[in-house]
Parts: structure tokens; C-alpha cells; sequence
């Protein structure tokens, strides 16, 4: 159940970045900004997905990427979600300092996509 829930947040999400690069110069700005990447954010056990930027354009998938730029491999979907949704963010510090995520790549996307998401909340 913890997968699901991982995977419809992640659906969400991507609903929520398509729908706000129009309305904001900022995230089109940003999604010019970088040439191609991949994040990824799974389960230990291989569920959850990716996102992906290339030439300005960014995609979604549920499957697993060999290769992701960047990853957070999480425990458990329940875990991931409830860290990712948490209104204070040092929750994801404390997740990653209690063993819950590991984190691996290039972190400089980590940060392009919490300010995405920043600017993508409605």
C-alpha cells in the first residue's frame, strides 16, 4: 500500500510542476536551466519512479532507472510519503540522519527540484 501511495504522490507531483510551468516564469526559467537529467525517488524494494528533464521538456514514469542522475532510495513508500509531505522540512533531515533514505548523484538536481516544487505548490 506504502508503493501506491508513493507512486500517486509522484503522479500528483508531476501534475503539479505541468501545471504551473505556464503560469510561472520562474519554473520555465528553470526548466531551461539544466540539459537533461533524471531523478529518481523508489523504494528499497524497486517501487515508486522517475522524472525526467530533457531539452526543456519534463516526463514522468513509474518504472525504475538503471542509471538516475540522482536517487533517494527510501525504506518504505509509507515512510517516503509521509517525510515528503511533512510541512517542516527538516523532517527529510532528520529521515535521511535516522538511515529511513539513502541518497545518491548529483545533488545539485535535488536542489533544482525542491525549488521546483517550491514554486509549483499551489
Amino acid at each position: 500500500m506504502g508503493s501506491i501511495l508513493l507512486q500517486t504522490i509522484l503522479r500528483i507531483t508531476f501534475g503539479l510542476i505541468k501545471k504551473a510551468i505556464p503560469k510561472s516564469v520562474r519554473l520555465q526559467e528553470l526548466m531551461r536551466e539544466k540539459e537533461s537529467f533524471i531523478f529518481q525517488i523508489r523504494t528499497k524494494n524497486g517501487k515508486g519512479g522517475y522524472f525526467e528533464l530533457k531539452n526543456g521538456q519534463l516526463s514522468h514514469s513509474f518504472k525504475t532507472h538503471a542509471n538516475p542522475s540522482f536517487e533517494q532510495v527510501w525504506d518504505n513508500g509509507f515512510t517516503a510519503v509521509k517525510t515528503m509531505l511533512s510541512k517542516d522540512e527538516t523532517d527529510l533531515l532528520r529521515a535521511f540522519e535516522d538511515g529511513k533514505y539513502r541518497m545518491k548523484g548529483d545533488f545539485t538536481i535535488a536542489l533544482w527540484f525542491n525549488e521546483v516544487m517550491k514554486l509549483a505548490k499551489p
